[in-house]
């Protein structure tokens, strides 16, 4: 995604466009947070429209290679989650390679203790705490796409 977003950059530098990819990604971040909040329906119809990646898996599954686990890991990448879809925006809207793959990897290290910790909190205190989380996790993805609407001019003053 660093790499599509660095194309973006350089292509638009060329008619003037440099920062459109971040205000693109900011958006359909805003969008996602907004759908995952429960404010629009993005997120509720792409998780029902999955079995087509969820019968591919089953099949990578079913093999024996050690080697199944990459092109499982490339469909896992691609299941619905506006929470990963605003990242992978983030990174292209970095407009570089490495700076999009550290972006993608903080946010993929940072999940795990927090799935870990509310994976086990949410079955001590229950499913009502299970959509409260989610939910919040909709305003962090609306305010990191805030952020990228606006951060050239944060960074240009």
């Amino acid at each position: 995604m660093g790499i599509t977003g660095s194309f973006m950059n350089t292509a638009g530098g060329f008619v003037g466009l440099q920062s459109t990819v971040s205000v693109v990604a900011g958006l359909i971040m805003v969008f996602m947070g907004l759908s995952i909040t429960g404010f629009g329906g993005l997120t509720n119809f792409m998780e029902k429209h999955n079995n087509c990646l969820l019968s591919a898996v089953k099949v990578v599954l079913d093999g024996s290679s050690v080697w199944r686990y990459y092109p499982l890991g490339l469909l896992l990448g691609f299941l619905p989650c506006g929470l990963s879809y605003s990242i992978y925006f983030a990174s292209a809207a970095t407009g570089n390679m490495l700076h999009g793959m550290w972006l993608a990897f903080c946010f993929g290290m940072g999940t795990i203790p927090g799935l870990l910790f509310f994976g086990v909190a949410v079955n001590y205190i229950g499913a009502k705490a299970r959509g409260l989380v989610y939910r919040t996790g909709g305003l962090v993805v609306i305010a990191m796409g805030i952020y990228f609407i606006f951060r050239e001019r944060l960074f240009h003053l």
